[in-house]
């Protein structure tokens, strides 16, 4: 993480150091055998480890994202880490703004009829889908 703080530091504005910080906190997040704990989010008691582990790393996804909003890698991270933090609006919004920016991807395309199918908005995903057929 240190390593990554620098390199932030140094360029602040290239937007995949931030991913990648982020990408650090969700993998602390998702590991469940984890040895040692991520040491920002181990010494703060104010909410627990995995709910300051998540918002960390949502975060630096978001900074990626505004750093630099039209590199749609970025939007495609926080849309997947939303989704799997069940946050169905900010995932739905994310995959359509990177749809927008890559129209012909049927991938993106599916994720977004995905997003739409577990938010409980079937209707929406019908369309999409069709299209990527």
């Amino acid at each position: 993480m240190g390593s990554l703080d620098k390199a932030i530091d140094l360029a602040p504005n290239v937007s995949v150091y931030r991913t990648h910080r982020a990408s650090v906190y969700r993998a602390f997040l998702v590991n469940e055998n984890r040895i040692a704990p991520e040491s920002g989010c181990s010494s703060q008691s104010e909410s627990g480890y995995d709910v300051c582990l998540a918002n960390a790393a949502l975060g630096g996804y978001q900074e990626a994202v505004d750093k630099s909003p039209f590199y749609y890698r970025s939007r495609t991270a926080l849309a997947s880490f939303a989704y799997s933090l069940l946050q169905h609006d900010l995932a739905i919004r994310s995959f359509e703004e990177t749809l927008d920016m890559v129209p012909a991807s049927y991938l993106l395309r599916n994720e977004l009829a995905n997003a739409y199918i577990v938010a409980g908005r079937p209707q929406e995903a019908t369309g999409l889908l069709e299209e990527s057929l």
